[in-house]
């Protein structure tokens, strides 16, 4: 007689209607289970966006969302004052957000969950112990999921201040039965930290094929987004972040654009920081800089802030080249998604995380560091080798279809979930 299959509780702080690209990854992936018959539910904060959802329960493509009223997190505007304390009480209230979050929701699986249902949390923060132990009091099997480095792995842990709260978190990855890592940085990351070899599996971020494939012509695409069919389009997806690298994304297009006349910078992302509750400054200064330095260089009518699209598919078809020399990350979507569409990728070289993406110089151009010169020779050298181009773009969306397809990596997942109920007796 087969094993029942368990119930999967996805855990996720922000979920729909807040924007998230791991959000927006998860239902993906989730919907694909629930497709499969797998029984899936998401629990998140009634927080921002879903403030208005309090106790409410939403059903997406299969998938139960259960909206968890939490502390909220505040603007503390009238605080502008001194910066100082407008910090320090911005994280004293995350923090206090973050405890209500873990044992409301412990709570809720204690009231709703089964004994060997499996519980799989997106991030973890220094309360999640909190949420682990309520789920194996409660008879479940519970997953972290690592989707940064440097922000959620045990190495990045270990930098921090707060020692106490570190342990916190140590305590969460040892307590929890798996730890999935998007990318072999992350799951190397775990090794190093003394975590069991046995526990630890790397699943990567899936890639929607019938979203993000190659079109056959370009042109007109562009002709429909009012983009010029003449120009070459240079595209850059993600939050204007420092972390990202837009600084260097500006830069490097204000140098190209004197000896490419044809060449337009596309940037498809959140570039608005003037939330202050959500966003720091100097994110809103930084992009303020750049805007002022491609106004300085003549090149507003080049540089096209999108802002954060609902069609970046099209975006991308509708491209030349992918740039994208991050600084930090899990495994970027974006970057898998631009592959998917055909284009060739410039990235940073990053060991275990672009590496994963493009292995080799087929698919893609990683280069080292973040100076903007080494990133203006690789893209000229590029664009002055259009037959190269068109090679390295075929091959890479061939790369993402093979190994990335959401129906490749929703089996890893099921599979995984199964090995676990078998090992439970579920």
């Amino acid at each position: 007689m087969p094993t029942p299959r368990p119930t999967i509780w996805a855990v996720s702080r922000l979920y729909v209607p807040n924007f998230s690209g791991a959000a927006i990854q998860a239902q993906r992936l989730l919907s694909g289970l629930a497709w499969q018959g797998w029984q899936v539910h998401v629990l998140t904060s009634a927080d921002l966006e879903a403030s208005g959802l309090q106790n409410q329960t939403t059903e997406l493509d299969g998938v139960y969302i259960h909206y968890i009223p939490i502390v909220r997190r505040r603007e503390w505007r009238w605080l502008r004052f001194s910066s100082f304390l407008q910090d320090r009480l911005r994280y004293l209230n995350q923090l206090l957000s973050d405890m209500s979050m873990n044992r409301r929701m412990g709570r809720y699986l204690q009231q709703h969950a089964a004994h060997g249902d499996i519980v799989q949390l997106y991030s973890v923060d220094e309360f999640s112990l909190l949420l682990i132990r309520a789920a194996k009091k409660q008879g479940l099997n519970s997953i972290i999921q690592m989707s940064l480095v440097g922000a959620d792995d045990p190495s990045s842990f270990r930098r921090t201040k707060w020692s106490v709260l570190t342990r916190l978190k140590l305590q969460a990855f040892a307590a929890a039965d798996w730890i999935v890592g998007l990318s072999s940085a992350l799951t190397t990351s775990c090794q190093k930290a003394g975590f069991d070899e046995r526990k630890i599996m790397r699943i990567p971020n899936a890639v929607d094929g019938e979203v993000f494939h190659p079109v056959p012509d370009k042109q007109t695409l562009r002709r429909e987004l009012n983009l010029s069919p003449a120009n070459r389009f240079l595209i850059f997806v993600g939050s204007a972040l420092h972390r990202k690298g837009i600084e260097v994304v500006v830069r490097t297009f204000i140098q190209l654009a004197s000896s490419f006349s044809d060449l337009q910078l596309l940037i498809a992302g959140i570039h608005d920081f003037s939330d202050t509750a959500r966003h720091p400054a100097e994110r809103r200064q930084l992009v303020e800089t750049l805007r002022k330095e491609i106004a300085t260089a003549g090149l507003q009518d080049r540089v096209h802030w999108l802002g954060n699209v609902n069609n970046v598919s099209q975006y991308l078809q509708a491209s030349d080249l992918f740039f994208f020399p991050t600084r930090r990350e899990g495994l970027p979507n974006a970057m898998a998604e631009a592959m998917s569409c055909g284009l060739p990728v410039i990235a940073s070289l990053l060991p275990g995380i672009t590496t994963d993406l493009v292995p080799h110089s087929d698919v893609g151009v990683l280069v080292k560091g973040h100076e903007v010169a080494d990133y203006v020779d690789t893209i000229t050298e590029l664009l002055r080798s259009p037959e190269r181009l068109e090679q390295m773009g075929t091959a890479a969306a061939e790369r993402i279809r093979s190994e990335y397809a959401v129906d490749v990596i929703v089996q890893q997942y099921a599979d995984l979930y199964r090995q676990i109920s078998e090992q439970s007796g579920k």
